[in-house]
Order: structure tokens, then C-alpha cells, then sequence
């Protein structure tokens, strides 16, 4: 079996993100986790991908990883398509050439309401932040244009 039929036949999803937060890899179990296509995913920003996750725990633990090599796990908020308030439980690794690795899972246990609470909270405001930033740029800046990558 090739790495990428392996890959493919877990129950987590596994996404490789490049250097540059590109996703490079993304198996079949990311999708069926996520919702998210690998068509869809593949070469997209991770922060494109995960919206919510921009600015959140996750981006925290990426960066760490990235600069000390040590494996983390995290929760991180899922997919836009995932039913509302899904989390996603993530270990994230570092791979060959600053590549990070993500293998991640549907919350399965219960969150206690203070954690869920907090999560949702982190979730919400980062929205509003990128939507108020989005607005303010567009006002400020009519001639720049965000670049499809």
C-alpha cells in the first residue's frame, strides 16, 4: 500500500501545509471530516481553508511547531460546512523542508461548557475582526484587489 492510500483510508484527516501556509496535501479523511473537497482545498491557504482558525489557538501551535520542532495538540474550530460549534481536535508535526503536518478529528468527548464557551467566543470575534478589517480596507483602499493564489 502507497503512503497515500494509507493516508486515505484513516479516520482523521491529514493536511500537509507548506511554508508559505499553502495546503499541499490533503487526504480523503480531511474531507470526510471537514466537508471540504480535496479540490477545493489543495494549494488554498490553510487560513482560507479554516477562517475561523486565523488568529486562534491553532495558528499559536503551528508557529510553534514550525520554529521548535515539538509535536501539539489543539483544538481548533472546523470547517465552515461542518454543522455550527464543530471543533476539531488537531496534533500538528513538523515534516521535511518546514513543512507541517495537521492529523486531525471531530471532537469526540464532551467539551465542558466553559471551554466550548470559550472556544465559540475565540471563533466569533476573529470573524468579526477579519469581516470590520475586510470593510475598513475596501473603504480605505477601493484599488486594491485580493489575489486569487
Amino acid at each position: 500500500m502507497d503512503a497515500k492510500a494509507l493516508l486515505d483510508s484513516l479516520d482523521v484527516g491529514v493536511a500537509a501545509v507548506a511554508p508559505d501556509w499553502t495546503i499541499a496535501g490533503w487526504s480523503a479523511g480531511a474531507t470526510r471530516v471537514t466537508g471540504l473537497p480535496a479540490n477545493q482545498a489543495q494549494g488554498r491557504n490553510v487560513w482560507i481553508a479554516f477562517s475561523a482558525a486565523k488568529g486562534g489557538e491553532i495558528e499559536r501551535v503551528l508557529q510553534s511547531v514550525l520554529a521548535d520542532g515539538k509535536p501539539r495538540t489543539c483544538l481548533m474550530p472546523g470547517q465552515a460546512s461542518q454543522s455550527p460549534g464543530a471543533v476539531l481536535e488537531t496534533r500538528v508535526t513538523r515534516a521535511p523542508h518546514n513543512h507541517l503536518v495537521m492529523a486531525f478529528r471531530p471532537m469526540r468527548e464532551a467539551l465542558a461548557r466553559h471551554v466550548r464557551d470559550r472556544t465559540m467566543l475565540l471563533i466569533f470575534d476573529n470573524c468579526e475582526h477579519l469581516r470590520a478589517g475586510a470593510a475598513e480596507l475596501a473603504a480605505t483602499r477601493p484599488r486594491y484587489r485580493l489575489r486569487r493564489r
